[in-house]
């Protein structure tokens, strides 16, 4: 599954448990993540917007990346 899709799918289980149609245990097993996890997210969701699904080093470059001259 391509990024994109992944969190577009965090998106919708998030929505539906913010509706009321899920509760937070269901969009849990249904995201195969942690019910203590699935509150970090959701209420980040709830701070940031879609913006919280995005991985934190998304367009960093990796801390161990082998220098450009070496490589």
């Amino acid at each position: 599954m391509a990024v994109q899709q992944f969190e577009e799918a965090r998106r919708y289980v998030l929505d539906r448990v913010i509706a009321g149609d899920l509760q937070s245990s269901q969009a849990a097993e249904i995201l195969g993540i942690g019910e203590r996890h699935a509150w970090r997210l959701l209420a980040a969701y709830r701070a940031r917007g879609a913006a919280a699904l995005a991985h934190g080093n998304r367009g960093r470059r990796p801390y161990n990346a082998v220098p450009a001259e070496v490589a």
